[in-house]
């Protein structure tokens, strides 16, 4: 190698599982861990992907990001689109509260519990307040 023409490069790994014999000694110099959002990260990251879809009025950016704790950005951005593809499966133009719980209990519990949880709390006849 010339040593006048020195090179530095970075090399970036996203993933969970990382092979030992990559963790060695002097293999990397560096290791940063990125963690989760905190709750105002949850939040703008929620109204950065929200801009870009039509969201009803009774969407709360700030309940949601609160019952979003440990989710990454890619999970946040995943619940948005998630919410979208299902408002426009129930033929509705706007993402509203409804839509968005849905997808935050499949991108959280995954789409076989999340359709028995939903399709049973349809069948629950809903609470009636009598004075």
């Amino acid at each position: 190698m010339n040593s006048s023409k020195w090179q530095q490069s970075c090399v970036i790994s996203g993933c969970f599982f990382v092979c030992r014999a990559l963790l060695r000694p002097g293999r990397f110099d560096v290791e940063v861990q990125v963690l989760a959002p905190d709750l105002k990260g949850r939040h703008d990251i929620l109204e950065h992907y929200m801009s870009k879809v039509k969201v009803a009025s009774d969407v709360d950016i700030d309940k949601m990001a609160r019952s979003t704790t440990g989710c990454t950005g890619a999970d946040l951005e995943n619940m948005v689109n998630q919410a979208a593809l299902k408002a426009a499966m129930d033929g509705d133009v706007e993402v509203n509260t409804a839509h968005m719980e849905f997808a935050r209990d499949k991108v959280l519990m995954g789409i076989f519990v999340c359709f028995i949880l939903h399709t049973i709390l349809r069948q629950l006849p809903s609470p009636v307040m009598t004075v």
